[in-house]
């Protein structure tokens, strides 16, 4: 592990320059919120060990993993991991760092806590309710809801109570009965549909 004092300042403070420069391009202020948090999480882990940020090694990504598995319950330490892949992954294709170790094809991250699949109702009746809403005008909201309710199995009081800062790079954290929190990774046809929701959505907490 290196010596803090052999870590240039100037690549910590070029680094955080860099990834909240990333952060700021997020769309919903909710969302530059949470990165900003794991951040901030990332940034404090490095001081205290005296990494490189700009030049983490996998066994470096394998420690913080660690470090928040310990800390943090197992959805918030997925989030923790998919906002630093996420940073690392822009800032490695401008090529600013040479590789993202956060990457979950390198890096193995917590395993998604399970949820029990409720009764859906068949993928006729379903993509015929989406194409409805999708072709209304006013139907973006419901054509996100119906995608998030159809693709995940959610109860519709655990899709209610989503926040956006629960909506984060392609997943959503959800409660689930039990009181559980869950991470859920979307289809990519959902992502578009609640991205597009949030563009238009007003200015609110909740994602719907």
């Amino acid at each position: 592990m290196p010596d803090q004092a052999l870590v240039p300042a100037s690549n910590a403070s070029r680094f955080e320059h860099a990834a909240h420069s990333v952060i700021n391009a997020k769309r919903s202020e909710h969302t530059r919120k949470a990165y900003r948090a794991d951040l901030e999480r990332w940034l404090e882990f490095c001081r205290s060990l005296g990494l490189d940020p700009i030049a983490p090694t996998l066994d470096d990504a394998t420690e913080f993993r660690d470090h928040l598995f310990a800390k943090l319950s197992k959805p918030s330490a997925r989030r923790g991991l998919a906002s630093m892949s996420a940073v690392y992954r822009v800032l490695f294709g401008s090529r600013f760092v040479s590789g993202n170790p956060f990457d979950p094809r390198v890096l193995a991250w917590p395993v998604e806590a399970a949820i029990n699949k409720t009764a859906r109702v068949g993928a006729n009746v379903a993509e015929a309710m989406i194409l409805v809403a999708e072709k209304d005008p006013h139907g973006a909201r419901d054509a996100a809801i119906l995608r998030v309710l159809y693709d995940t199995g959610l109860r519709r009081e655990s899709v209610a109570r989503l926040r956006r800062e629960d909506y984060l790079d392609g997943s959503i954290r959800a409660i689930v009965k039990g009181g559980k929190e869950v991470e859920i990774r979307l289809p990519a046809v959902t992502v578009a549909a609640i991205d597009h929701w949030l563009r238009i959505a007003p200015d609110s907490p909740y994602c719907f």
